[in-house]
Formats: structure tokens, sequence, C-alpha cells
């Protein structure tokens, strides 16, 4: 028990101070974790989070996703997936190395990831 509470407790205190908001509406907060930005030539890795603004059904509060960022295409892959509580505790993960890319949504928050991931937004 005592450990399951550290586990807790560390989950949450270690995501507060390296997310970085970059978008809102009114279903969630879109976060990036700076220092998870690696630029290499090829597609942009990137830590993304979803903090729901309501608790779903099934006690899923937030989404943190490892994602590949293709700037030019505009789409991303989707490389590795978490769910957690409100808590912190993880609720699902899942390997999802190898998906297909799917378009970034082409709406506010789709255009700010963009921007702060890859840069200025390339022209479509």
């Amino acid at each position: 028990m005592r450990l399951k509470l550290i586990a807790a407790l560390a989950l949450q205190a270690a995501p507060a101070g390296q997310w970085e908001q970059f978008a809102e509406d009114v279903r969630a907060v879109y976060s990036v974790d700076p220092a998870s930005i690696v630029r290499g030539g090829g597609p942009v890795s990137v830590r993304y989070r979803t903090e729901l603004r309501a608790t779903m059904s099934d006690g899923l509060r937030s989404l943190v996703m490892t994602v590949a960022i293709d700037c030019a295409a505009r789409t991303m892959s989707v490389r590795r997936m978490e769910g957690h509580r409100e808590d912190g505790s993880l609720i699902r993960a899942s390997d999802l190395t190898g998906t297909a890319p799917v378009p970034i949504p082409d709406d506010a928050s789709g255009r700010a990831f963009v921007r702060r991931v890859c840069g200025e937004a390339p022209p479509r």
C-alpha cells in the first residue's frame, strides 16, 4: 500500500513541472513535455498530454502520448498511449509503435501543437 501511494505521488509530482500548455478548449487542456522534443532531420518525437476537463465514466482524466510528428505533412503517428486517473494513477498503457500516421486536426489546438513542436506551421 505504501509503495502504491509513493508511486501515485511520484506520478502526480513529476508531470507538474515538465508540462507546458500550448492550447485549451471546452473539452481539455493540451500540453507538451518540452524536454521530450527530439528533432533529428526526420519526424519530431514528443510527449503530449490531453487533460480532460471532466472525468470519463471509466475514471480516465488524462492521456499521455508519445508521438512522431511529420511537420511538413502535418501528420502524427502515436507510438505509446497512457490513460491516467485524476490522481495520476495509470489505468492503461498501449504500445502503438508502427501505427499509420493520421492528420493533425486543422483546428486551433492542432495548429498550436504544430507551432509548438515544429516551429511555424508549414503552409498547406
